[in-house]
């Protein structure tokens, strides 16, 4: 029987798989050497080898999805520039990862939040930026991995505790009422989701750092503001009392 065109055998996929694996794996070293132009060559070409595979098949649309987010992480860094290339690289990867079983497999959750965490960071360095959309790409990052109940506690805290920072620094740079008590919510359940980690571990302590930096920052806005309006209403009163006499 004549193998239909473009179906691939067992051993192809396996063959075509192992190759956009080395592809993947040439493209990370030169994105931590610094060369992400060169780097996107490979993540491409892994692209295109996977884009062959069966997709039905969760791990092959896991593998799909990570050449997509691979590319846009390396379009973002070289500069505003590529960021509509990037935003739908990122769209491309997050159609795939959000088709997937998330509790087969806790992976599956972890990319999945982490691709919406760095489409909000490429929304918000726009000018001007997309803040609605940014906060939104985080509350969904959240919302999959309050849900991700079978991965590792202090990892998912942690991811948990930089989604939400991140959340506190968008709603923060808005600068009204509302947001600056948003971005307080955001950075205090960051405080709190690593402050039992800190001691032990630098990247936990990193966030919480930047956590009392946001907080520390509300705080000193805050009190400009009421020592801004206290000076209105002195000179108000004055103005009302009139000359001395």
């Amino acid at each position: 029987m004549t193998k239909p065109v473009g179906i691939l055998d067992s051993h192809e996929i396996e063959a075509t798989d192992a190759r956009a694996s080395f592809c993947m794996h040439e493209g990370i070293r030169l994105t931590q050497s610094g060369n992400d132009m060169e780097a996107l060559r490979y993540f491409d070409c892994a692209l295109e080898l996977r884009r062959r595979l069966p997709t039905e098949m969760p791990m092959h649309a896991y593998g799909l999805a990570a050449c997509w987010l691979n590319g846009a992480e390396a379009l973002t860094r070289l500069g505003s520039a590529n960021h509509t290339l990037a935003l739908r690289a990122f769209d491309e990867a997050l159609v795939l990862l959000c088709l997937l079983p998330l509790g087969d497999d806790t992976r599956f959750s972890k990319r999945l939040a982490i691709a919406y965490q760095n489409r909000a960071l490429v929304l918000a360095a726009q000018n001007p930026p997309a803040t609605a959309g940014a906060i939104a790409d985080l509350i969904n990052a959240i919302a999959v991995l309050d849900g991700a109940v079978a991965m590792d506690a202090s990892e998912r805290d942690y991811l948990l505790a930089v989604v939400g920072m991140n959340l506190a620094n968008i709603h923060a740079s808005q600068g009204t009422m509302v947001s600056d008590l948003a971005a307080w919510e955001a950075a205090r359940r960051a405080l709190a989701l690593v402050k039992a980690l800190e001691y032990e571990d630098a990247a936990a302590a990193e966030a919480g750092l930047k956590a009392r930096h946001v907080l520390c920052h509300l705080a000193a806005r805050r009190l400009a503001v009421q020592a801004e309006s206290m000076t209105d209403s002195l000179q108000l009163a004055m103005a009302l009392r009139g000359p001395a006499g």
